[in-house]
């Protein structure tokens, strides 16, 4: 194995990455150097780096005629494209939830996701730390393999959001009112879930006919 390096690469300033960007090629007019060193300040030269290679013919060596415009104009695609992307993501997964909630709330009850009948029994190994007192009185910790539902870990990681709620005003005005052993409705565990659970929640589900619904719900195709 190759020994590694302790980092050693000092920091740079704005006046001294456009001058270093400047001999490996890359076209920087007069009148744009203010403009490219605020660039560099704001955005961050790391960051910006990360589109040089599309423009460079090798190696930290800048295509002929390659402006620090090139460079933005990349950056400023990328970030656009994000937004839209983020955009996007954030609508289907707030009408996934919508469609879940009201289907399955409305057939069975609101709080369907807490019934393990309504789930696929699919299982993954898991270690679970086990802890034992010796006959000297003193711990012994070990872990053990077992079989647990992808549902139960789901479960538990959708409580633990949950619980992470616990001061939110809908989560408190909740348990205001009713027993703390009470699931709360699956529209306000929708609100303190990610869209990683709620996929998985959607993919878990055991009833096609639920899941068609859902689907066909939000436009989508499910096989």
């Amino acid at each position: 194995m190759a020994k590694k390096e302790v980092f050693s690469k000092p920091a740079r300033n704005a006046d001294h990455l456009l001058n270093q960007l400047r001999e490996r090629g890359l076209v920087v007019e007069e009148k744009d150097k203010l403009i490219s060193k605020q660039l560099i300040r704001s955005i961050g030269y790391f960051r910006l780096s990360g589109y040089f290679g599309p423009l460079q013919s090798e190696k930290d060596v800048f295509k002929e005629g390659t402006t620090f415009n090139d460079i933005i104009r990349l950056y400023s695609f990328d970030t656009r494209l994000k937004l839209l992307i983020f955009q996007l993501l954030e609508k289907f997964e707030i009408e996934l939830g919508t469609s879940m909630t009201d289907i399955l709330s409305l057939s069975i009850e609101s709080d369907w996701y807490v019934r393990p009948d309504l789930f696929k029994n699919d299982t993954r190994e898991i270690e679970v730390l086990e802890c034992m007192i010796d006959d000297n009185n003193v711990a012994q910790k070990s872990y053990l393999t077992i079989d647990k539902r992808l549902y139960e870990i789901l479960l538990d990681e959708i409580n633990a959001s949950i619980l992470k709620q616990k001061d939110s005003a809908f989560i408190k005005a909740f348990y205001d009112k009713h027993n703390d052993s009470c699931p709360v409705p699956s529209w306000m565990m929708m609100e303190s879930i990610s869209f990683g659970k709620l996929s998985r929640l959607y993919w878990l589900l055991n009833s096609p006919k639920e899941k068609q619904a859902i689907a066909k719900k939000i436009r989508c195709f499910d096989t």
